[in-house]
């Protein structure tokens, strides 16, 4: 059963039509329009201030934990600064089919249009197209690869949960601040670790001002408030929003408000997605254990979990129309770990595991992924329930198996403890929670187009246009390994063209748009004075999504049959 709060709440999430706010697109633009001499990170890191200073917040009448997007339901925000697709997709934001945002006004359609138009020529989008070379945008457009990460950020963030739930961001604003008062700077190298310090510090003040906001909004609110229920909520809101994310929770609610502005955060500094939520059952295990033993119901619980996850599920991370016809719903791939092993291999799942499981099944949300670490001693109880809730309720929980997670992670060089304690961020990518720097999206490889490029010999065929190297000519092929030997030849240079490009705008990430808040608690950064996209973490790495495999081997096959 689901309360009559979260049902209002899930029917707010659900039946509100999209729009499009304004306040990141104007206070960021308006916050560069202003001459300043500070390192680039250090005004990203006041950029980001300036915006959660002004930018206008709410706090929902049904709402228990604080913290929007924007400024209503279901606010799409938009980053002018970054995605070079909105010159040509502004017009037609409210017209698409898929994922259509409406405008408030006439008013803000134009004064959009006037904020893009400013940004023209400047935005990240267009410095990382610049970094290609002719033949790599001749790949691109004839269809052998494109062009990752080019108009978004790095992404697929996994925050050390663990440990900050423990901590605060004051103990990390401390740290970075013990760090500077050591610091000699001698050369330049030294001069990078002070201003990656100072943006951290300036970015989780902002954060905790920003929650500071939504306590003053909500004491203001149960000031005005005639119910004396929702006047206690309000009153116990104000409280946490006091505490989290700036010191240790003590509660639940607590807790989940911290892991929801930490979220908030990293998903509003900067256009991407794919962000992890950690191991919930794990690191609110301690929350969850404390508030049982003083007498609190599964009802509780679950009324926190539902809202949790319909905060999630009401978030945006708005794509260009071709990318929203081939993902259509806005998939944020932000997931949720449950189950799996403990550092020291035993079974993780525990009575939480199967609260959140039992809330699955009597509330369906798109948002967040739900996964299920499955390993041989896992417990068959919680397994069995797991299995029941996917049948029963649209897909979900998606299960992985500890297996072959845990021997990939430890091929990358991570410790057997570390391992395990992995979850996935974006598709299906495993990753140790909180040491990882996985650097998502490198692009689609598309291997069939380099097949029909290799039998016009380098050539392609739409455009006439010469995208590969003479591989031989197809006429003079006497057996297939002849083919396949001509292929190899075509794929190792265009690989090696796709990893070029790639290094090329991870570099540019580094000098124009790191990610502050996932630097802040990924392990290595703080301790190193570096941010993510300066190697602050020990473990960086990607992955490629390769497309038509299938076809490549149907074609060999039928090659080999037909021909030779």
């Amino acid at each position: 059963m689901i309360s009559e709060r979260v049902k209002r709440l899930n029917d707010k999430v659900r039946n509100t039509q999209p729009t499009i706010d304004m306040d990141r697109a104007r206070l960021i633009t308006e916050f560069y329009s202003k001459p300043s001499m500070d390192n680039y990170i250090l005004r990203r890191a006041k950029a980001f201030d300036y915006y959660l200073e002004n930018r206008s917040i709410f706090i929902d009448g049904d709402s228990q934990i604080a913290g929007h997007q924007g400024d209503r339901w279901q606010s799409v925000v938009m980053h002018p600064d970054v995605a070079k697709w909105l010159y040509d997709d502004i017009d037609t934001l409210d017209q698409r089919a898929n994922d259509n945002l409406e405008f408030r006004s006439p008013e803000d359609k134009k004064e959009l249009k006037k904020i893009v138009e400013s940004w023209k020529g400047q935005t990240f989008g267009d410095f990382s197209a610049s970094l290609l070379d002719q033949n790599m945008q001749d790949l691109i457009d004839c269809g052998v690869f494109t062009h990752g990460i080019s108009n978004q950020s790095t992404m697929n963030h996994s925050p050390d949960y663990d440990n900050l739930i423990k901590r605060g961001y004051r103990y990390y604003i401390d740290e970075c601040k013990a760090k500077l008062a050591d610091l000699e700077i001698s050369d330049v190298y030294d001069m990078e670790q002070r201003i990656a310090w100072q943006a951290m510090i300036i970015t989780m003040e902002a954060v905790i001002k920003f929650a500071h906001r939504y306590a003053d909004l909500a004491e203001k609110q149960a000031a005005e408030c005639r119910d004396p229920k929702r006047k206690e909520e309000l009153l116990t809101m104000a409280e946490n929003c006091r505490i989290v994310p700036e010191n240790p929770p003590t509660t639940f609610l607590q807790a989940t408000q911290l892991v929801w502005f930490n979220h908030l955060a990293i998903s509003i500094e900067v256009a991407g997605g794919d962000h992890n939520l950690g191991r919930y059952d794990q690191y609110m295990l301690p929350f969850f254990e404390k508030e049982v033993a003083e007498g609190k119901k599964e009802e509780y619980f679950a009324d926190i979990i539902h809202e949790f996850k319909l905060k999630v599920a009401e978030m945006w991370n708005v794509r260009c129309n071709r990318e929203s016809e081939a993902d259509p719903g806005c998939p944020l791939w932000m997931h949720v770990i449950l189950g799996g092993q403990l550092e020291n291999g035993k079974d993780a799942c525990n009575e939480l595991t199967r609260v959140f499981l039992r809330c699955m099944r009597d509330l369906q949300t798109n948002e967040p992924c739900i996964s299920f670490r499955f390993h041989p001693n896992v417990d068959e109880e919680t397994f069995r329930l797991a299995i029941e809730v996917a049948r029963d309720s649209g897909g979900h929980p998606a299960f992985y198996n500890d297996t072959t997670a845990i021997t990939y992670l430890l091929g990358l060089g991570f410790t057997l403890k570390e391992a395990r304690n992995w979850g996935i961020c974006g598709c299906i990518e495993p990753q140790v929670l909180g040491k990882t720097d996985f650097q998502s999206n490198v692009g689609y490889f598309n291997p069939i187009k380099i097949l029909d490029v290799m039998l016009h010999n380098g050539y392609d065929p739409t455009t006439n246009k010469k995208v590969g190297i003479e591989s031989g000519d197809p006429a003079t092929f006497k057996s297939i390994d002849d083919v396949m030997a001509a292929y190899e030849k075509q794929q190792d240079y265009m690989l090696g063209k796709f990893l070029d490009m790639y290094s090329r705008t991870l570099g540019w990430h580094a000098y124009t748009l790191p990610t502050l808040m996932g630097s802040c608690f990924a392990v290595g950064c703080v301790e190193k004075g570096k941010l993510l996209q300066q190697k602050g973490s020990d473990h960086h790495y990607s992955a490629v999504a390769v497309t038509s495999l299938a076809n490549m081997v149907d074609s060999f096959a039928a090659m080999d049959e037909c021909v030779f």
